[in-house]
């Protein structure tokens, strides 16, 4: 099993698991959509957290088994931010079109 690990500037961690070892392309965009764009949720209102987003692409990764990416957050920056605790805090993805953020409510686990 090879294990790919990426770490970004703002201390974000990505990293892979696969058959066989892969490349990871991983960019930060600065300037995504804003939280006024998210489907897939019946919560409301939605509340942006982070001034990014990052693109993730592999080589073609057909064998891929998992992954995980972990997002650092600044505590003094949620307390700021209202009434943000874990079980309200959600991870979305850009849908196909690019159109729209859609919450992946399943998924997720925050620890503090």
């Amino acid at each position: 099993m090879a294990l790919t690990r990426v770490i970004l500037p703002d201390k974000s961690v990505v990293e892979t698991f696969s058959q066989t070892q892969r490349q990871l392309i991983v960019n930060q965009n600065p300037s995504p959509l804003t939280a006024n764009h998210v489907i897939g949720s019946t919560g409301q209102p939605f509340v942006q957290l982070q001034q990014n987003s990052m693109t993730i692409a592999t080589n073609g990764a057909i064998d891929l088994v998992g992954a995980q990416i972990e997002l650092p957050m600044d505590p003094t920056m949620l307390q700021q931010a209202g009434n943000i605790t874990p079980e309200n805090t959600f991870v979305a993805k850009l849908s196909p079109d690019k159109q729209a953020w859609m919450v992946m409510e399943g998924i997720k686990s925050v620890n503090t």
